[in-house]
């Protein structure tokens, strides 16, 4: 769904997706991502929607669309997270059941003109971090579907919906 990914967290669904008019390829820029997470349950369906073929947009729940299969669960992994604030940023290590930790430091913005700033503050403490990478450093979904789920993986590749990576 053009990099949008739909997951339960804490009992929620959240959507996570380039924001509204963002071609997802610009997302990924720097090694940086930029995302929205919408949570109103009215607004994932709508934006979902958008994708669907026509017959499958009928007024149907998101539990419906999930459970009647038109949505399929590709992952179900656990996650502990330890989250820390470090100069205004917030710093997140996750470690899955399946073995895979990475870390990400995120700024919530409330508008695109902030980006540039928050890119560029992001860049400054992963460099006093000495945790910069020269690569993009995949995360726990597209891990989780390298090492379990390789034809899903597979496909994602070749849609051009994930890059290809070596886990």
């Amino acid at each position: 769904m053009a990099d949008h990914w739909l997951r339960s967290r804490d009992g929620l669904w959240q959507l996570k997706c380039p924001p509204e008019g963002q071609d997802s390829s610009r997302s990924h820029k720097h090694h940086c991502s930029q995302y929205e997470e919408i949570e109103d349950t009215a607004k994932i369906l709508t934006r979902i929607c958008q994708y669907l073929p026509q017959e499958n947009d009928n007024g149907q729940t998101l539990e419906e669309l999930i459970n009647g299969a038109i949505l399929q669960v590709i992952a179900e992994i656990t996650t502990k997270r330890t989250s820390y604030e470090i100069e205004g940023l917030r710093v997140d290590l996750d470690t899955t059941n399946f073995g895979y930790g990475v870390g990400e430091v995120e700024m919530v913005v409330s508008s695109e003109e902030d980006v540039p700033a928050a890119t560029a503050d992001i860049a400054q403490l992963v460099a006093k971090l000495a945790a910069s990478s020269s690569s993009r450093i995949p995360g726990k979904i597209e891990t989780y579907l390298y090492r379990y789920k390789p034809e899903i993986y597979k496909t994602l590749v070749a849609a051009k919906r994930i890059t290809a990576t070596t886990s």
